[in-house]
C-alpha cells in the first residue's frame, strides 16, 4: 500500500506541476518540454540513427567473414555403362553430401572511397547532433514566447482588474450625487454603462488567459484542460553588446547545421571521386567436403583446406555515370556553400533588426515606466476631484481611460522587450546550451 502512495505522488507530480508548487515557472516548462515535446523526441530519435550509422563497418572499412553449411541426402537408382564393357546397376543407391566453410573477404583498397564514406558518415552524426539542438531550440523559443504570453494575459487581467476600482468608486459616486439631487441621471447612467464595459472586457481577458494557457498544456503535452498559476511579473535584466553578438553569429545552431552539410557534400564527391581507381580486395577461407556415394566410381571422396587470394577490379566504362555524378556532387557542394553564405546574410540583417529593436522596446518600457506612476496618480487625483466636485464625470473618464492604456502598454512593452531577448539568444547560439 505504501509502495503505491509513493507511485501515486510522482505520478500526479509528473502531471499536474501545479499540484505540488505554487507557481509553475518557466523552468518547470523548459524542464517539461525538453523531455517531452514530440518533435524534440523524434529529432532526438533521428539523432541517434544517425549516430549509430557512423561505423566503420556502414563505411566499409572492416571485413565481410560468412559461415556456410549444408547436408544433402539422397536416393537413386543408378545405371552406369563404361566403355571397358563394366556395367553398373543399382537401385536405391544413397548418396550424401556434407559441406562446411567460412569465407573472408576485406577490401584493401577502394580509391580512398571508404575513409571518404567513414568521414561523411560521422560529419552526418554530428550533424544530427547539431538539428536536435536547431529543433531544442525552437521549442524553447515556443515556450518562452507562449510562457510569458500567458504572463503577459494574467497581467492585463490585472491591470483591468486594477482599474475596475475606479469604476466602481466613480459610480456609486455619481449615485450618491444623483440620490440628493447635486447631479444629473446622465452621469449615474454613463457611469454604469462604463463600469459594464469593463466588466466584459475582463470577461474578455480571463478567456484571453484560458486560450493563452491551454496553448501552452499542448506545447508541453499536459492535458488541455490543466490549471495552474504561472509568474506574475516579466524579469528584463538582459544587457546586450552589438560587437559580442556579431561575433557569436558563428555559433548559430541552423549556420552550423549548413556548414556541416558542406563537409558532408565534400565527403560525398570524394567518395565519387574513388570509382574511377580501382578495387583490390583479399579474401580468405576454410572448405570442408565431404561426398558418400554407394554407387559412384569413389564410395568416399572428402576434402579440406584453406584459400586465399586475391581480386582486382577495374571499371573501364559504365556510360559516362561516375563524370555526370561527380559533376552533380560539386554542383551541391557549390548550392551548400551558397545556402551559407545567404544564411549569415540573413542572420546578419536579423541581428541588426533584433538588436535595434531590443533597444527601442528597452527605452519605451522605462517610459512606460515612468508612465504609469503619473498615469496612476492621475486617476487617483480626478476619482478624488470628482467626489468633491471639482471635476466632471467626462474628465474622470478621460483619468480611466488613460490608466487603462497605460497599463496596456507596460504590459505589451515588458513583453515585447522579453520576446526580442529570446530572440537575440536564438541568433547567437545561446538559447540552448
Amino acid at each position: 500500500m505504501r509502495k503505491y502512495k509513493v507511485f501515486l505522488f510522482y505520478f500526479l507530480l509528473l502531471i499536474s506541476p501545479a499540484a505540488f508548487c505554487q507557481v509553475f515557472t518557466l523552468e518547470n516548462a523548459m524542464d517539461r518540454a525538453l523531455n517531452n515535446n514530440f518533435s524534440i523526441r523524434v529529432e532526438r530519435n533521428n539523432s541517434e540513427i544517425k549516430n549509430n550509422d557512423a561505423t566503420a563497418g556502414n563505411a566499409g572499412m572492416l571485413p565481410q567473414v560468412d559461415a556456410t553449411g549444408s547436408y544433402t541426402t539422397s536416393i537413386n537408382s543408378t545405371k552406369q555403362e563404361y566403355s571397358n564393357g563394366t556395367e553398373i546397376n543399382k537401385d536405391g543407391a544413397k548418396q550424401t553430401v556434407t559441406t562446411a566453410g567460412v569465407a573472408l573477404e576485406w577490401v584493401l583498397f577502394d580509391g580512398m572511397k571508404m575513409f571518404a564514406s567513414y568521414d561523411r558518415l560521422k560529419s552526418i552524426s554530428e550533424q544530427g547532433r547539431i538539428d536536435l539542438k536547431v529543433a531544442m531550440e525552437k521549442v524553447v523559443e515556443d515556450v518562452n514566447t507562449i510562457y510569458y504570453g500567458v504572463v503577459k494575459e494574467s497581467q492585463l487581467l490585472k491591470a483591468l482588474q486594477e482599474t475596475f476600482v475606479f469604476y466602481e468608486d466613480r459610480l456609486k459616486i455619481s449615485e450618491n450625487k444623483y440620490n440628493i439631487g447635486s447631479a444629473s441621471k446622465l452621469d449615474y447612467l454613463q457611469s454604469k454603462v462604463d463600469l459594464n464595459a469593463q466588466r466584459a472586457a475582463i470577461l474578455q481577458q480571463q478567456e484571453n488567459l484560458t486560450n493563452a494557457k491551454t496553448e501552452l498544456n499542448r506545447l508541453l503535452v499536459f492535458p488541455v484542460d490543466s490549471s495552474y498559476e504561472v509568474a506574475d511579473t516579466i524579469i528584463i535584466n538582459y544587457n546586450p553588446d552589438y560587437a559580442l553578438l556579431k561575433s557569436s553569429l558563428a555559433s548559430n545552431f541552423q549556420l552550423r547545421s549548413i556548414e556541416k552539410n558542406i563537409s558532408i557534400s565534400r565527403y560525398s564527391l570524394n567518395e565519387l571521386k574513388g570509382q574511377r581507381l580501382p578495387v583490390v580486395s583479399g579474401n580468405a577461407g576454410y572448405l570442408f567436403s565431404d561426398n558418400k556415394n554407394d554407387a559412384g566410381f569413389f564410395v568416399k571422396n572428402q576434402t579440406s583446406g584453406l584459400q586465399f587470394g586475391i581480386t582486382a577490379r577495374y571499371n573501364l566504362f559504365n556510360g559516362f555515370n561516375t563524370s555526370r555524378q561527380i559533376k552533380n556532387a560539386r554542383l551541391s557542394m557549390l548550392n551548400s556553400q551558397l545556402l551559407f553564405e545567404q544564411t549569415t546574410q540573413n542572420l546578419n540583417a536579423d541581428l541588426i533588426i533584433a538588436f535595434e529593436h531590443f533597444k527601442n522596446s528597452s527605452d519605451r518600457l522605462k517610459l512606460e515606466e515612468d508612465n504609469i506612476i503619473y498615469a496612476r496618480e492621475n486617476a487617483s487625483v480626478f476619482i478624488q476631484s470628482f467626489r468633491l466636485g471639482s471635476a466632471n464625470s467626462l474628465q474622470v473618464k478621460a483619468a480611466q481611460e488613460s490608466l487603462n492604456t497605460a497599463l496596456s502598454r507596460l504590459v505589451n512593452a515588458r513583453f515585447d522587450t522579453k520576446i526580442t531577448e529570446v530572440a537575440l539568444l536564438r541568433l547567437t547560439g545561446q538559447l540552448v546550451k
